[in-house]
């Protein structure tokens, strides 16, 4: 299927503004538009993605740090939901486990946070172009769907807040029992 791209679009395109050096594609400018303002942060992972290598991993500090407000952040909430859970189970069926095993998921996902994200945004890209909808409304569903959502970020940062703060107090009862 072939991509078109309205003059909107098109004039957002580095071709546009002057710097020949940086022609893009008509998918570069779909994910571009998709992934909104913050394109830059993913844009090295995205070209090393292009070129076709097979393992593209590049480290984020905030899927580090904060890895279940990030996928929020980044409108991932299945995986998001899935970071919470998950090790929560594992804890649960494994509590010899120390907190190390934490560190290390986290890790895995800093390091293939944006390529993962890349690869749900050409899903996700695909399925809203493959719509039988006017160039414009799926351009406009790209932008909806895309980019970043501040309000689940701060949900999540209560989340996160409310979670330690209950762990807190779970270390603080065990020692005073």
């Amino acid at each position: 299927m072939t991509e078109t791209v309205s003059p909107d679009v098109a004039a957002s395109s580095p071709s546009a503004t002057g710097n020949e050096s940086d022609l893009a594609s008509p998918r570069d400018e779909l994910v571009r538009l998709f992934v909104g303002s913050n394109f830059e942060k993913y844009e090295p992972t995205y070209e090393k993605i292009k070129s076709g290598k097979k393992s593209v991993s590049s480290w984020c500090w905030a899927a580090f740090f904060l890895t279940f407000v990030w996928y929020l952040y980044c409108k991932l909430y299945v995986e998001a939901a899935a970071i919470l859970v998950i090790p929560i189970v594992f804890y649960a069926v494994f509590p010899e486990f120390s907190g190390s095993a934490g560190v290390g998921f986290a890790a895995a996902v800093a390091l293939t946070g944006k390529s993962y994200y890349l690869s749900r945004v050409g899903k996700k890209i695909d399925r809203i172009m493959a719509m039988d909808e006017p160039e414009e409304s799926r351009l406009e569903l790209l932008r909806k769907a895309g980019g970043v959502f501040w309000p689940a970020a701060i949900i999540g940062l209560a989340i996160y807040a409310s979670l330690v703060g209950l762990a807190i107090w779970a270390v603080a009862l065990q020692k005073s029992a």
